[in-house]
């Protein structure tokens, strides 16, 4: 999806809007072993979620001429729909009667990388979060399609991730624009925490994708496909 950055801008606006998901009913039917995948799972990914709240602060103040105002309030509303996603990810983990955690050492390994250099490193650690998120909520929508309220989250979330991902692809063009060599960093290092975050997840969660009989190379191989929906950006 190539925006400008009034588009981006009005598209948040209006998913603003966006129906809240309904309060899932209590979740009784999953194996044992689905269910405590499951749920370990989506603590994890409420974690990230809910941890982006700073970024919509500084991307206010910070001097960044590839930030114009629409970027900057699109991107205040993209932190503000992830937050929403947190909400919807903490009600399903009620209706499988299971609470949200304080943290988790996946999460904490993007967290620090969010937090130890400036605005950009943060943007594109998160673009690259946003990948494996689309992947990982897709499997629960294909995967379990016989849970109405997973499949319906696992549905609306992946898509506004891959709207995410499609708005960070937009910022970043603006942030290369003219020069080959940036575009060329900004793709290693992309490729470089994505490759991290997959493996890390693919271990941490491999009995998930054991008890929905999804291989981890199949997991890695869409990743790759939609990180190059990212990095084919000229």
């Amino acid at each position: 999806m190539h925006a400008s950055t009034d588009e981006w801008l009005h598209y948040f606006q209006t998913n603003r809007a966006r129906p809240a998901l309904p309060l899932p009913e209590p979740i009784t039917t999953l194996e044992p072993a689905l269910h405590r995948a499951l749920v370990r799972a989506l603590q994890c990914f409420h974690l990230g979620e809910a941890g982006e709240g700073r970024l919509g602060a500084e991307i206010l103040r910070v001097r960044d001429p590839a930030l114009d105002a629409a970027l900057r309030e699109a991107v205040v509303l993209y932190v503000a729909e992830e937050g929403r996603h947190a909400r919807e990810v903490a009600q399903l983990l009620g209706a499988l009667g299971a609470r949200t955690l304080a943290g988790h050492r996946s999460e904490l390994w993007f967290r620090t990388l969010r937090r130890s250099a400036g605005h950009r490193t943060k943007m594109l650690t998160i673009a690259a979060a946003e990948v494996v998120g689309v992947v990982f909520y897709e499997m629960l929508a294909s995967q379990l399609a016989h849970v109405p309220a997973v499949a319906r989250l696992g549905s609306v979330i992946g898509r506004e991730e891959a709207a995410h991902l499609a708005m960070q692809r937009s910022y970043f063009e603006r942030v290369t624009s003219g020069s080959r060599a940036k575009r060329l960093a900004i793709d290693v290092a992309f490729g470089a925490i994505v490759s991290a975050g997959v493996a890390t997840l693919a271990f941490d969660h491999r009995d998930l994708f054991r008890a929905l009989g999804v291989t981890r190379g199949d997991f890695a191989m869409r990743c790759a496909e939609i990180a190059r929906t990212f990095t084919s950006a000229a």
